[in-house]
């Protein structure tokens, strides 16, 4: 064989073996990426994002609890990443401190409210992976006419009684304001990324 068209399958070669090395940097690159979508560690904790029918995605996060030393896994509805924009300025204390915590919404407020309150509950009800749980109670922030529902506002915290105050303002944030934790939303859909947001500083997964 001539030594030209030697010459020219060896570059045929080079070329046809460096496309390939581009395509598999390119496909490894890519399921990199889209892996780390649905499966990533945040601060150390694995988290899985799953779909299920009922609920949307929901991100589990796995947990060594501080109580046991248990692996236990936590949902959260949201990707602890996209909200860090939250802002949060709270004494914990205030939650931690307390021996029963009452959550109180507004007395027009939907189911979705309820969820967004949930996700605190969940949290501060289990003994299981909570450092410092106590009785949580859902509550009305006014009274509901031919209804007898429990009544809690800000004014009812004391050296026993914590309160999260859920609000709808044009801020989504976490503040406290003379020893209460209020939850801002800039709507009920909003209250539930804020309490996520909450529930995941007080197991320790996100920062305040």
């Amino acid at each position: 064989m001539e030594k030209s068209s030697l010459r020219y399958i060896n570059i045929v070669l080079v070329i046809m073996i460096t496309l390939l090395l581009l395509l598999g940097i390119i496909l490894f690159a890519y399921q990199k990426d889209k892996y780390s979508d649905v499966f990533f560690k945040y601060n150390n904790f694995e988290v899985h994002k799953v779909n299920f029918f009922d609920k949307g995605f929901v991100y589990k996060i796995r947990l060594v609890s501080l109580v046991d030393n248990k692996l236990y896994t936590i949902e959260s509805r949201y990707d602890p990443r996209a909200l860090e924009e939250i802002p949060m300025n709270i004494d914990l204390d205030d939650i931690y401190n307390k021996k029963v915590l009452f959550i109180t919404i507004d007395q027009n407020a939907t189911g979705v409210s309820v969820l967004a309150a949930t996700e605190i509950s969940k949290v501060t009800g289990n003994s299981l992976i909570f450092k410092y749980p106590k009785e949580t109670f859902g509550a009305l922030k006014s009274s509901t006419e031919g209804k007898n529902v429990t009544v809690m506002t800000c004014n009812n915290v004391s050296k026993n009684i914590g309160i999260v105050s859920f609000e709808i303002n044009n801020k989504s944030e976490i503040y406290s304001n003379n020893d209460c934790v209020i939850l801002s939303g800039k709507n009920e859909n909003d209250l539930i990324r804020v309490a996520d947001r909450l529930m995941l500083v007080l197991l320790g997964i996100m920062k305040p």
